[in-house]
């Protein structure tokens, strides 16, 4: 159920490009290439006249160890939007190590580089763009940014030797499928500054185990933790407004407390999570959508409001969402 790309990689790139205007004088080791962007060395790129920033826009050498500059001509060098844009000599597949400069702030463009084993962030990044390691499947080890604020869609995307284990303080927003796949990933620990957390953020992350949740996320988006089939145990904050559809399908937890806040339960949000025995409802006004709950243990008790407990039986029954042959569903204290 992955977000369609297609080719909206390219279109971003792109659209990205067209707000730079391209510097308007070749120096003696510049020069115009064939796409229109503009050459220094091995790194082709465009210059915002307005900001007074490089954009690096694609290296063009041949080594497998690329040392990205801080300036070019004395203009620093702020975006990395794409590294090995329109590379022939070095394929990705050969790009195994990228020093990026102190100053950066945008990093993107290093999707693909399967050779690419560990990686060092400077910590005026505070930007990690949509793809920007995208199925890099030897990347082990990253240096996050200490200034880091978002981290893009699908910008881990695959890359199933990662081992991070925490990200840092002042991350406000995780992508969507921003570490999908990432099957080396066994715990993490989310920034309590965190608002955003991404439709599939950790889709298939097989062998996570541990993971919290900080109380500024509202959102347990869909297949957020789809198919994460060693994780036993997850604490929802007490804001959260909507547990969307797939969402903890497939997992290990064996018991799940839903805040009063929670105003839907989408559809196949606990499928198959064949060890869940205990669910409490803390609200009396919860929707659960069709099949919310099927394939749960078949002895799972509910536990609800004393007031509510015919209501959530004729709710479970009429959505379908227990395959059991009737849920069974006790009252607890108001």
């Amino acid at each position: 159920m992955r977000a369609k790309k297609g080719n909206l990689l390219l279109v971003l790139v792109l659209a990205f490009c067209c707000s730079f205007a391209v510097r308007g004088e070749a120096n003696a080791d510049e020069g115009e290439t064939e796409t229109g962007l503009y050459r220094y060395n091995d790194f082709q790129y465009t210059y915002n006249s307005e900001t007074g920033y490089i954009c690096i826009t694609g290296y063009l050498g041949s080594e497998k160890e690329v040392y990205v500059p801080d300036s070019i001509h004395g203009v620093p060098v702020k975006y990395i939007l794409y590294l090995d844009a329109y590379n022939i000599a070095t394929p990705k597949k050969k790009l195994t190590k990228v020093h990026l400069p102190d100053g950066l702030e945008y990093l993107g463009g290093l999707g693909g580089c399967v050779c690419l084993r560990e990686i060092e962030i400077p910590d005026s990044v505070e930007v990690i763009a949509n793809y920007a390691f995208e199925n890099c499947r030897k990347l082990k080890t990253v240096k996050l940014p200490g200034n880091l604020k978002k981290i893009g869609a699908f910008a881990f995307d695959g890359c199933s030797s990662l081992e991070v284990t925490k990200l840092p303080n002042g991350v406000e927003e995780i992508g969507d499928c921003a570490f999908a796949g990432c099957k080396s990933i066994r715990s993490m620990k989310l920034p309590s500054t965190l608002e955003k957390l991404g439709a599939e953020a950790f889709l298939d992350c097989t062998n996570l185990k541990e993971i919290n949740i900080p109380a500024g996320v509202t959102t347990i988006g869909e297949s957020m933790f789809c198919g994460c089939e060693k994780l036993k145990k997850i604490k929802l904050p007490n804001h959260v407004t909507e547990i969307g559809e797939d969402a903890f399908a497939d997992t290990a937890i064996t018991e799940i407390t839903i805040p009063a806040t929670v105003k839907e339960i989408d559809g196949y949000a606990f499928l198959n999570c064949k060890r869940l025995r205990k669910v409490t409802l803390k609200g009396t006004k919860t929707k659960i959508r069709r099949n919310a709950f099927w394939g749960i243990h078949k002895k799972a008790v509910f536990y609800v409001p004393k007031s509510s407990v015919s209501k959530y039986t004729n709710r479970l029954i009429a959505s379908k969402s227990f395959s059991g042959k009737k849920p069974k569903v006790k009252g607890r204290g108001n």
